[in-house]
């Protein structure tokens, strides 16, 4: 510096002290020269700048590291200062936005065919990307969906972009950083997500079944159109409100509970419901009978994650069952009835035949005994016999005929014909029979119910004559609530009524019962006697 010509100098130095310190300091000066530049006096400062130059270190070492983190990182990344102008981005982000770093920073032109596009492919303007809006308002920028369109390629690269604004010390914006990741694959799942989403909604909607959705939660999210036709509505509740909807069980009739649906059922269980049938009340208050069947869905784990609940409407189907069953019942009502009136006319028949025919015959025999007798041969062992044998044939043809003669209700009335029956009945046998009519069904005269109860009670006396040795027999018809009751009790040997390997007589009363919609119980047990109870619908007595 003496030596030199300048006039000024500044000179930084570094030292190594004796403690081993390195120290940085700052040497600046004038020099004072003669008429012939020779250095005559020197004045200056020395400055110690070690802290000043160790903190520049550090941030220079820091910047590195920093320059070096955001090269390795997998995410793109771009820092803007204040004006929108680029500082610096990393090797991925013009990897992923497919441009040099001259034409990110403008240096170099872009292709016109570059261009970074919304999801609904529109463009992005330089005032809506999310640096610029980050620097504009201050506030960080997340979650913007960016689509990259690069020269030349027909795919476009999708970014996942946010825009965090800096700030320096006193609270000025400084700069943005923006970083993004490539969504292309995740963007490719779920449109393809979306598309089959799309396709399953397009199926549930074309099915003419109703088909409910459940969630992990037994919730239900979602329903087609026919559910909600079928329903007149819809309610997406979980179990706790299933009891919005309304149902019983068709087996049962009972009312059905929150808990006891399908849906709720087939997560206690894990196992499948299929084709329950119940009768709903829909939403707009109609009555419908549905068949329910109900689905867990379950992982690989066997944990189940959902459900799904299928309703078919079967209110036609049922209602046409029961109209072919109707018609079915009616037909056989109609070939029985005709049987009925088959066998009563041949009944009559035959006791016409027994009383004017053959009883005539017995009779003129009789006479003719009669006329024997006059002659005084009456002590004829052979001829009392003949003549003993003879009235046994006739009282027996006599009571063959009452038993299936057509019992002449035009003549007396149902209560006058069946009061006359049961009367004769209890003569001939030697039985005390009470007769108690409560019922009062005189206004019924001569259908063919009436003669079914005529009928039942004559072939349940004669049974009671021929195996009971009862004394007693009461025989009582009323009206209770909507059913006419007919009982039969005597107090006979009895029987093992739980044996249900019953006579002829009791399985024909069992059976005509059973055709007017009737039902016969028998209690009974030896040595107890014998009660024989049959309830008939009225609507039963009124239709015929």
């Amino acid at each position: 510096i003496i030596n030199s010509t300048k006039i000024s100098y500044e000179t930084e130095v570094r030292f190594l002290r004796k403690d081993g310190q390195t120290i940085y300091t700052v040497s600046k000066g004038h020099i004072q020269r003669d008429n012939t530049g020779k250095a005559i006096r020197i004045s200056g400062t020395t400055t110690d700048f070690t802290k000043q130059k160790k903190a520049e270190r550090a941030l220079k070492e820091s910047e590195t590291r920093f320059r070096s983190l955001i090269e390795n990182l997998t995410v793109g990344v771009i820092q803007f200062d204040k004006t929108g102008k680029i500082l610096l981005s990393n090797k991925v982000a013009l990897e992923l936005l497919g441009l040099t770093y001259k034409q990110l920073s403008g240096e170099d032109s872009l292709d016109p065919l570059w261009n970074v596009i919304h999801e609904d492919g529109t463009d992005f303007n330089e005032h809506s990307r999310p640096a610029a809006i980050s620097l504009a308002t201050e506030k960080p920028i997340r979650g913007i969906v960016m689509g990259i369109s690069k020269p030349y390629t027909k795919d476009t690269t999708w970014l996942l972009t946010n825009a965090e604004p800096q700030f320096d010390l006193n609270g000025k914006i400084n700069n943005s950083i923006v970083t993004f990741s490539e969504i292309t694959e995740s963007k490719k799942a779920s449109a393809l997500i979306e598309k089959h989403k799309k396709q399953l909604e397009t199926i549930l909607e074309s099915l003419p079944i109703g088909v409910w959705i459940l969630n992990e939660n037994c919730e239900i999210i979602s329903g087609n159109s026919a559910s909600k036709k079928i329903w007149g509505g819809a309610r997406f509740v979980g179990p706790d409100q299933f009891g919005v909807y309304k149902g019983w069980f068709r087996k049962t009739g009972k009312l059905i509970e929150p808990q006891e649906w399908a849906a709720a059922r087939i997560f206690k269980t894990g196992e499948a419901i299929l084709q329950e049938e119940i009768e709903i009340e829909c939403f707009d208050k109609a009555h419908k009978i549905i068949s329910c069947s109900a689905v867990p869905l379950k992982d690989s784990q066997q944990k189940i994650i959902g459900g799904i609940i299928i309703n078919e409407d079967i209110t036609s189907r049922k209602e046409l069952e029961n109209e072919l069953n109707n018609q079915q019942i009616y037909n056989q009502r109609i070939i029985t009835e005709k049987a009925i009136e088959e066998q009563e006319k041949q009944k009559k028949q035959i006791s016409y035949q027994l009383h004017e025919d053959i009883n005539q015959v017995l009779a003129a025999a009789k006479l003719y005994l009669d006329l024997l007798k006059l002659k005084n041969i009456d002590n004829d062992e052979s001829l009392i016999n003949s003549y003993t044998y003879l009235n046994k044939a006739i009282d027996k043809i006599n009571a063959l005929y009452h038993s299936i003669d057509t019992p002449a209700f035009e003549d007396f009335g149902f209560e006058g014909t069946l009061d006359f029956m049961i009367r004769e009945i209890g003569i001939k046998n030697s039985i005390k029979i009470k007769f108690l009519n409560e019922a009062h069904l005189e206004k019924n005269s001569g259908n063919k119910l009436e003669l079914l109860i005529y009928r039942v009670i004559q072939e349940q006396l004669n049974n009671i004559i021929k195996y009971s040795s009862a004394k007693n027999v009461i025989v009582n018809i009323k009206t209770v609530e909507k059913y006419l009751y007919l009982a039969i009790s005597d107090d006979g040997v009895g029987f093992d009524a739980d044996n249900k390997n019953w006579g002829f007589g009791l399985k024909n009363i069992q059976s005509r019962t059973a055709f007017y919609d009737g039902t016969m119980q028998i209690n009974s047990a030896p040595g107890k006697g014998c009660k024989m109870e049959i309830k008939f619908p009225l609507k039963s007595w009124e239709a015929v």
